[in-house]
């Protein structure tokens, strides 16, 4: 009887496999902070960015690589859930500039162990 699915290793595909893993991984764990790996991986960054108080989201762009539509929709839900502050840029009225909250420093205090206790436990393949 043929066994069905891959026959040959991919290295792109097994890397594929182990970041689908490890964000689901990261979901999980985040899930009763309604946070998941992409909202965490923001605010993460967005400390980092915001060691200078407040930064233009389009940093956040640069610096994630992920697209214009997406940061501001996860920006967006982080904002609703008290972690960031976002406002119009005075310089340039049409940019935004965000802020992480007292409540987004104190989230990330929590979870940023979680997530390195996740790490240190997901197997090295």
């Amino acid at each position: 009887m043929e066994k069905r699915g891959i026959r040959e290793p991919s290295y792109w595909f097994d890397t594929w496999r182990r970041a689908t893993r490890w964000q689901r991984a990261v979901d999980a764990a985040l899930a009763p902070w309604k946070l998941s790996h992409t909202r965490f991986f923001l605010l993460d960054l967005a400390d980092r960015l915001g060691r200078k108080d407040s930064f233009k989201q389009r940093e956040l762009v640069k610096e994630s690589q992920l697209t214009e539509g997406a940061v501001s929709q996860i920006v967006r839900a982080l904002e609703d859930l008290d972690l960031v502050d976002r406002g119009v840029n005075g310089l340039n009225g049409r940019e935004w500039k965000v802020r992480l909250t007292s409540e987004g420093r104190r989230l990330l205090a929590t979870v940023r162990p979680v997530v390195q206790a996740l790490a240190a436990t997901f197997p090295d393949e």
